[in-house]
């Protein structure tokens, strides 16, 4: 990659016009990225919609929907093709170089990363990819930043710091989520910022998180309309949940690291493209949710909505019985991982934030389902699963205060904050203790 052609100006100035207070400049071009990222987290989500309602448009409400099988390796196909035909470059896995990027002296991204990410997610993800968008809008967000940076004359200081500011600016508009955004920047890049910094990393995110809030219509993608309000009594479940769903994350974790290293041995990128798409295909023919980033199906478990575990299945002509619902959940919190890992590491551009969400989700659901059914517990069952997405995700990705606030933010229901901290908490505590050897922070592609 190119090294800096033009001369840094005085770090104490921050490339600042004379005119200007370089505090008022700084957290004006963070204001712009913030802006920016925010429109462009709604642009991809639109993208991913628009293709999925093309494709999926003769899929039907019940039987085998054999499309499924080769939709996935389709979207993975050309995502590829894009990256090595188009662009010339692997944008796959952008945030795990974003964050080796930031330990040299060359803290910048591309400039034609700024909108590469977006479109190689929306084949990845339109086709049926199970993963994310955050990760693709947290590395465009990078790119916007740090070449704002440049083109704004910024010492090298600010590039590298407008590298994370845009990555957090990412991630808080396509959770609609300004806390998480800034504590994603803070936990999971890991850099060192002076209070100029964090001001100009708290303007982006609340920018993004508003702009995005703003232009999809002040709706949250995550609807959790019927929460218990929470008492002391909820407490000891939420440990206990936690401590389950930390269990769960590292046989997450593992599944997802197991998967990737089986697919990078193979040295043909045609042959692990077929491996993958076709393991996503066949996982998607038999658990349609599993189909995108299935924030639908989050909404339709935290609505209650559980017999739709089987929409657009084999098993939908079932009765939606507690004991196949149980089944259902587990089957599809076994093999999610690993839909994840093949979405990511056969090709495609997607991120990792949104399956950990989800299989947080199916964890509390079947949690709760499988207590009441065996044991005639009465547990609030949405509840749960809205702490295992939280638990889940602070113990796949290790950042426990960034899921706590992410996750309570995307339903705006911070009355739930309390026992969704202690189940994040337990839950990376849980993770820590089962899988020491990889105890830093997981990767986000």
């Amino acid at each position: 990659m190119a090294r800096f052609s033009y001369k840094y100006p005085d770090p104490l100035t921050g490339g600042a016009p004379p005119n200007i207070p370089q505090n008022v400049y700084v957290i004006g071009v963070a204001l712009v990225v913030g802006l920016m990222t925010g429109a462009g987290a709604e642009a991809l989500k639109y993208l991913v919609k628009a293709i999925s309602e093309i494709v999926t448009a003769g899929v039907s409400p019940g039987g085998w929907n054999w499309i499924f099988i080769i939709l996935p390796a389709i979207g993975i196909l050309l995502a590829v093709l894009y990256q090595r035909y188009i662009l010339r470059q692997q944008i796959a896995h952008g945030v795990e170089r974003m964050t080796r990027l930031l330990h040299t002296d060359t803290p910048y991204l591309p400039s034609d990363q700024i909108w590469s990410p977006v479109i190689g997610a929306g084949l990845t993800l339109g086709f049926g990819g199970s993963a994310g968008t955050e990760g693709p809008i947290a590395t465009a967000g990078g790119a916007l930043g740090s070449n704002m940076a440049r083109w704004c004359n910024m010492p090298a200081p600010m590039v590298r710091a407008m590298l994370v500011i845009g990555a957090g600016a990412g991630i808080a508009g396509i959770f609609k989520a300004p806390v998480g955004g800034m504590l994603f920047a803070i936990e999971v890049l890991g850099i060192t910022m002076s209070a100029l910094q964090l001001l100009a990393l708290a303007t982006a995110c609340t920018a993004a998180g508003l702009a995005a809030y703003v232009i999809s219509g002040l709706t949250t993608d995550v609807t959790f309309p019927d929460f218990t309000h929470i008492d002391l009594a909820s407490v000891p479940w939420a440990v206990i949940i936690g401590v389950f769903c930390g269990i769960y994350s590292a046989y997450y974790s593992r599944l997802a690291r197991f998967t990737r290293a089986r697919l990078e041995r193979m040295r043909n990128p045609w042959l692990r493209i077929i491996a993958a798409g076709l393991s996503i295909g066949a996982l998607t023919l038999l658990f349609p949710r599993l189909y995108g980033e299935g924030y639908t199906f989050v909404t339709d478990i935290l609505s209650g909505h559980w017999e739709l575990i089987t929409a657009s299945s084999p098993f939908a002509s079932l009765q939606p019985t507690p004991t196949l619902l149980i089944l259902m959940a587990l089957a599809m919190m076994v093999v999610k991982s690993g839909a994840v890992a093949c979405t990511t590491s056969g090709g495609g551009v997607a991120g990792d934030f949104a399956p950990a969400i989800f299989a947080g989700s199916i964890a509390g659901f079947f949690f709760a389902m499988t207590a009441n059914t065996l044991f005639g517990l009465h547990l609030p069952v949405a509840d749960c699963a809205f702490f295992g997405m939280a638990a889940v995700l602070a113990g796949a990705v290790r950042a426990p205060l960034m899921a706590m606030f992410l996750v309570t933010e995307m339903v705006a229901h911070f009355s739930l904050l309390l026992p969704v901290a202690i189940a994040s908490g337990m839950s990376y505590m849980t993770v820590c203790l089962l899988d020491r050897r990889n105890a830093p922070k997981g990767y986000v592609s």
